[in-house]
């Protein structure tokens, strides 16, 4: 039978992460499934988390790890991944991450546990954002699910949630991610709807907010920022070889070169660029390299036959500047051009 472990990263709490922990140890008597309950102390220094963790020591299906100073919650799920992975049972299949600042249940907790054993698929919790949730909570997920839809082709009904049961299998791969603070669960999120093949789940769980979140320390600035940014890269690449590109085609067309041969020389130009950036910094695809280089090369031809045909007829028809003309269709291909790499070259891994 496959078992799970309870992570939560902790820092600065109070009784209410004392509290949490009892009710979880309670729902935990009563299934065999659950192994114990982690908890990471990223560098807290208050005398109100000192004696939560005291306390919590008396327990013997809780097992702390301390770090010597605050790394960030990200850095915190890590060393809480790491010492799964090298100090669990075999039978530990699954990690379930929660909060420690009391927006979570103990019977979610469970609930996402026993589904995931169940199917075998790694799964979130989602919150309904009504009644007396904040506005930059609701705000801020209504933001980042539709970003995340139009990028990754799925919708996340709660992207910012930390109740989430990982696959033990899936550990060192989440471990190698960057982040360290909070947008570290955003990429992980990112990584587990794209590449599992078994699928991903979303179960609706209790929406609960303490008036103000006075134990949260999320920045809803700072890492709001360091969330999003993830996604520059889908921009920031697409930008960097267009720009390359339409800086070939006006010097070329400067010196005369006829629009055809331009824009196939400025291609020609771009193209490893632009290759290595979709497949390996956009996409993240490990898919068969050859199929995605001959993809991108007829993607290539075609857009070089659009911007021809579309450059020529503004030229003809309203007297446009060539060079202008290349920036308009550039634009109007753009959204095109990320949708057919996005669906046909780098698709996401169909489910089974």
């Amino acid at each position: 039978m496959s078992r799970f472990i309870i992570l939560i990263p902790a820092y600065e709490p109070d009784e209410t992460l004392v509290h949490f922990i009892d009710d979880l140890l309670r729902e935990g008597a009563q299934d065999a499934a659950f192994a114990e309950i982690l908890v990471i102390d990223d560098g807290s220094t208050t005398q109100a988390a000192r004696a939560a963790f005291a306390s919590l020591k008396t327990h013997n299906q809780v097992k702390l790890v301390a770090h010597q100073q605050n790394m960030g919650k990200g850095a915190a799920l890590k060393t809480g991944f790491r010492e799964i992975h090298k100090t669990a049972p075999a039978d530990v299949r699954f990690v379930v991450t929660a909060d420690a600042d009391g927006q979570h249940v103990a019977r979610d907790v469970f609930k996402l546990a026993r589904q995931a054993i169940a199917s075998g698929a790694p799964n979130i919790g989602y919150r309904n954002f009504t009644g007396e949730a904040p506005l930059r909570s609701r705000f801020g997920n209504l933001v980042t699910a539709a970003i995340f839809r139009v990028a990754i082709g799925q919708q996340v009904y709660d992207t910012q949630s930390g109740l989430r049961t990982y696959r033990r299998s899936d550990l060192t791969r989440l471990c190698a991610i960057p982040a360290n603070r909070y947008e570290f669960e955003f990429h992980c999120l990112f990584e587990m709807v794209k590449n599992t093949a078994c699928g991903f789940e979303q179960i609706p769980i209790e929406t609960v907010y303490e008036p103000g979140n006075p134990t949260s320390h999320f920045n809803p600035f700072l890492d709001s920022f360091r969330i999003y940014v993830v996604f520059l890269r889908y921009v920031s690449v697409s930008a960097f070889s267009g720009a390359l590109d339409f800086l070939f085609f006006t010097i070329l067309t400067l010196f005369n070169l006829p629009t055809l041969w331009a824009l196939i020389v400025a291609r020609i130009a771009t193209a490893p660029i632009y290759f290595y950036g979709m497949r390996n910094i956009v996409f993240k695809s490990d898919g068969d390299i050859l199929l995605q280089a001959a993809g991108t090369v007829a993607l290539m031809a075609l857009h070089i036959i659009f911007l021809w045909r579309f450059i020529n007829w503004l030229e003809t028809s309203f007297a446009v500047n060539p060079i202008g003309a290349m920036l308009a269709g550039l634009l109007l291909f753009y959204a095109l051009n990320f949708l057919v790499q996005r669906y046909i070259i780098y698709p996401r891994r169909r489910h089974r």
